[in-house]
């Protein structure tokens, strides 16, 4: 009992008897307490580059500076990025031109766009018969007039069998994106909609209603369909729409309700909205 009772009141002893008081030193404590006052006074200034907002004016995107390119809140490595693009032969014809410049975001770009020195579409020269300087001023000008409307005719890009060089002839699709939308379809099989597009990576709305006037689908036969009866985990787990759980799901569905033989039967996935499963639809082969 002795030996207990000690054991009880030992950490007690210690602290009384053995432990030291703290060091206070006031010096310090007033040097601590400076240190707080500066931290706070600190983070109390407001951050001027937060407040002061961007000061737009018209700039020409071919001979802007890249001082003048960050003043106008573009960042400093699309500034420079822009500048190697230049230096490169590159040039701008067109406001769209700007996206060709990877990663430039919409937003910005949308901001911008009322002040840059460029025409909205890039216009193509029409050239003056050269037998024009037999007719009256007149004539020739009806005849450059009737020449703008050839020249007008929009070409359309079959979006299923155009290649990256044909994509990169409209306004705004550099090589980046024309081998995300050849890829993109690689990978789906092939394109059902024009609206497809708006799923490859990096394409904004703004880009999308540019280039849309220029797109066409003829053929849709051509689609290489997934068999779902027959295709292996792997084969369904490569198509964009189908995830690793609907997968899962299409064979345990399989595995105990049997075969997919018809469209309406896709419909038994709960995993995969209506509206993916009629994306998917084309897709398929329930043979």
């Amino acid at each position: 009992m002795p030996l207990i009772i000690l054991l009880l009141f030992t950490p007690y002893l210690y602290r009384q008897i053995l432990s030291s008081a703290p060091y206070t030193s006031a010096e310090d404590k007033r040097l601590l307490d400076s240190l707080v006052f500066l931290i706070n006074a600190n983070a109390a200034k407001p951050n001027v580059k937060e407040l002061s907002e961007v000061q737009y004016f018209d700039f020409d995107l071919n001979s802007a500076s890249i001082e003048e390119l960050v003043s106008l809140g573009i960042p400093e490595f699309l500034a420079v990025r822009i500048n190697n693009y230049r230096s490169k032969g590159g040039k701008f014809f067109a406001k769209t031109d700007l996206l060709k410049i990877y990663d430039f975001p919409d937003s910005l770009y949308q901001k911008l766009l009322p002040y840059i020195l460029l025409p909205e579409n890039e216009r193509k020269k029409v050239k003056v018969p050269e037998f024009s300087n037999l007719m009256s001023a007149d004539e020739a000008v009806n005849e450059v007039a009737f020449n703008e409307l050839e020249k007008k005719e929009i070409v359309l890009i079959d979006i299923n069998t155009a290649d990256s060089t044909l994509f990169k002839s409209l306004s705004g699709i550099g090589s980046s994106y024309a081998r995300r939308i050849v890829s993109y379809r690689k990978l789906l099989g092939g394109y059902h909609s024009i609206d497809q597009l708006k799923e490859v990576y990096g394409m904004t709305d703004s880009l999308f209603q540019n280039i849309q006037p220029y797109l066409q689908l003829n053929d849709t036969s051509t689609i290489n369909k997934l068999p779902i009866n027959m295709a292996t985990f792997k084969e369904l787990l490569a198509h964009p729409y189908i995830g690793y759980e609907q997968t899962k799901e299409i064979f345990n569905i399989k595995s105990k309700s049997g075969k997919f033989r018809k469209a309406e039967d896709m419909f038994r996935l709960s995993l995969m909205d209506s509206s993916m499963i009629r994306k998917l639809l084309p897709y398929l082969d329930f043979r």
